[in-house]
């Protein structure tokens, strides 16, 4: 490894990332990443892609458990290449519950117009993580060719509210 930083190569600085962000390193548990690129950049969603992205996960999963210690949980934002039920369920079916795991998002399920509920019935056996929060509107995939990037404002002003925090 070289000591200058530009002198990394990306696989390093990923190593790197996962190393000190690792149970060993600092103790995290999960690392959180979303399955896909924005949706106006990955329509259109096949079959195809899905399976793709499956392999690539459950290549990076397995990785970050065996080597970092790290279970590899995917969140699904409702602007993201996998937002709709069928594709979501998809690709829980073509991964590896052993390095795949679901972190549920109550909002932006909601908008993406999925009943979170559902979805963790489904998905329960894989949970990785929760954000609990409440929205008040559904965005139709239609919507979201006019989204060019992830930072986009995307949401009317109090159409996204944080649940109160509740004692389990």
């Amino acid at each position: 490894m070289n000591s200058k930083m530009g002198e990394y190569t990306v696989r390093e600085q990923i190593e790197d990332f996962l190393y000190d962000n690792s149970v060993e390193g600092n103790g995290v548990e999960s690392f959180i990443m979303m399955p896909a690129a924005s949706y106006c950049y990955t329509e259109p969603v096949t079959e195809e892609k899905i399976k793709i992205l499956a392999d690539l996960w459950n290549r990076v999963g397995q990785m970050t458990l065996e080597k970092y210690g790290m279970k590899l949980v995917q969140h699904h934002e409702f602007w993201s290449g996998l937002r709709e039920l069928e594709w979501i369920r998809k690709f829980y079916e073509y991964t590896d519950p052993r390095y795949v795991f679901f972190f549920c998002d109550t909002a932006q399920h909601v908008i993406a117009g999925i009943d979170p509920a559902d979805l963790y019935d489904e998905l329960h056996d894989r949970i990785g993580g929760f954000h609990l929060k409440d929205a008040t509107q559904i965005l139709p995939i239609t919507a979201l060719h006019r989204i060019p990037n992830l930072w986009y404002p995307m949401c009317p002003a109090g159409s996204l509210r944080q649940a109160p925090a509740r004692a389990w």
